[in-house]
């Protein structure tokens, strides 16, 4: 990786985030530390858009396509392409309440899912809409690949899994997986909630049909900054449910509704205007520290964080590789509750970790966070885990 960790000036981006003095916060995975200069952005444009009632409208709806242009580019994707949801949750829900499916059609889902990506799918298929099925994702891409092509019958019409799983951060052969699914004639939903902003996505290069996704996380973006990306060619694909103005291209009034051919037509009605409006301020800090020397020092971090579980002896459950993890990283302590173990961290040392579904811990650091801080972590996991 060519740039390097010590390209960010670490103690400038705690600067921006005085939360961190008080706390040692390991749980970018859940939500990311906004910077002050971005909370400065969102209020700006929330008073703006506020102050001004309908007068505020149009400059604000020409920062919010900006953004949709900055966005847009930093994912290897056209404007048009790119819708502004809430946040990921919202995004599969417009993909899977829309799908045109037909009887029988199946979604072939992973196991790993997030209740985001999982409720929404369940809902229709208790619905009658569709019908699952499940496959395992590996630590092995290879062994992920087969799983997903054992799994596809006759009947199926779409794959869909997340981009970085959450519990555990498996990244998934996102290209192999693309690729399998165009030549079995099927589409693909990838939920990048936890990819984003952790190492390079370019929606064209992967040649995605769908994927949801949020700024709230390694982004580092305000909530309500969900992403919703629908390749131009698969519009057709979707049978929007709800619509309002913004969704019309032409309308008589009396019926002949005819949609736009852009994913934004998703975002009817009024909408926060200022939130929007700051996810091209967002994208714009993200890369002016520089997205690669983000991914070196998530790296770094991370081989730290996988280094430490090594010297103690505990389970590492997540890949010991970059290449096929991430900067969420995973671990057992034998005969310790992980749920039980970080609510006592929270509540006794300040310090802000995850647990996950096997009762193990999760560490998601990013590029503020210190070997130091994460060396106190390591200190309190063990003092509480041994009762010492």
């Amino acid at each position: 990786m060519s740039a390097g960790t010590n390209s960010i000036d670490v103690d400038l981006a705690r600067c921006e985030r005085p939360a961190l003095a008080d706390m040692t916060y390991l749980n970018t995975g859940t939500s990311g530390i906004v910077a002050e200069p971005i909370v400065d952005a969102l209020l700006e444009n929330t008073r703006f858009a506020e102050r001004h009632g309908h007068r505020g409208y149009e400059p604000q709806k020409e920062k919010i396509e900006a953004s949709r242009e900055t966005l847009a580019t930093f994912l290897g994707a056209d404007a048009d392409e790119i819708g502004f949801a809430i946040n990921a949750t919202e995004a599969v829900n417009w993909i899977a309440s829309s799908f045109r499916f037909q009887p029988d059609d199946e979604v072939l889902i992973s196991l790993a899912e997030h209740p985001s990506m999982n409720l929404p799918w369940s809902y229709q298929q208790d619905r009658g809409r569709v019908r699952l099925r499940w496959f395992e994702v590996s630590h092995d891409p290879a062994e992920t690949l087969q799983n997903i092509q054992d799994g596809i019958t006759s009947r199926t019409r779409m794959i869909a899994l997340s981009h970085v799983e959450r519990h555990h951060g498996v990244r998934v052969p996102a290209a192999e997986i693309c690729a399998l699914a165009r030549s079995a004639g099927l589409v693909v939903l990838l939920d990048g909630a936890q990819s984003v902003g952790q190492f390079p996505v370019d929606f064209h290069a992967l040649e995605i049909d769908f994927y949801a996704a949020n700024c709230h996380k390694w982004l580092c973006g305000p909530n309500g900054t969900g992403v919703f990306y629908c390749r131009r060619d698969r519009l057709h694909l979707l049978d929007q449910a709800h619509v309002g103005p913004g969704s019309n291209e032409t309308w008589d009034r009396i019926g002949g509704v005819v949609l736009t051919n852009k994913a934004d037509r998703f975002e009817y009605g009024t909408r926060s205007l200022g939130v929007a409006a700051t996810i091209g301020d967002t994208v714009r800090a993200f890369e002016a520290i520089g997205p690669a020397a983000i991914e070196a020092r998530l790296q770094s971090l991370s081989a730290g964080i996988r280094r430490r579980i090594a010297e103690r002896n505990w389970q590492l459950t997540s890949p010991p590789e970059w290449e096929r993890g991430s900067a969420l990283v995973s671990f057992n302590i034998p005969d310790v509750d992980g749920h039980e173990l970080t609510k006592e961290l929270q509540a006794s040392a300040a310090t802000w970790l995850s647990s996950n579904t096997s009762d193990g811990i999760r560490l998601s650091p990013h590029f503020y966070n210190t070997e130091e801080e994460i060396d106190r972590a390591f200190q309190n996991i063990e003092r509480l885990a041994t009762g010492s």
